[in-house]
């Protein structure tokens, strides 16, 4: 496989990765957004606290995939961050 092919199996695989991670973002930012961050009990808490922790580590995941794979080919990253709630 050339160093070329290498390349763009790399750029495929981590735009479904980024697709995959923005979706989840996208989900738990709107899941967070109906449930209006003020849970009535301790559950909808939980619930709440359990969202916003995945969200956190989504970002997280996010932007270190993007980190690493600029590094493997500073050309093929330019995308910013977009997510529905900003």
């Amino acid at each position: 496989m050339r160093k070329s092919e290498v390349l763009r199996a790399q750029h495929q695989f981590g735009q479904q990765q980024e697709r995959a991670l923005l979706e989840d973002i996208n989900y738990l930012e709107s899941r967070l957004k109906e449930m209006g961050y003020n849970g009535d009990c301790a559950y909808e808490r939980a619930i709440e606290r359990s969202f916003s922790q995945r969200l956190q580590e989504r970002r997280q995941a996010l932007k270190q995939l993007r980190e690493h794979l600029q590094m493997a080919s500073p050309w093929a990253w330019k995308t910013p961050l977009r997510t529905h709630m900003g």
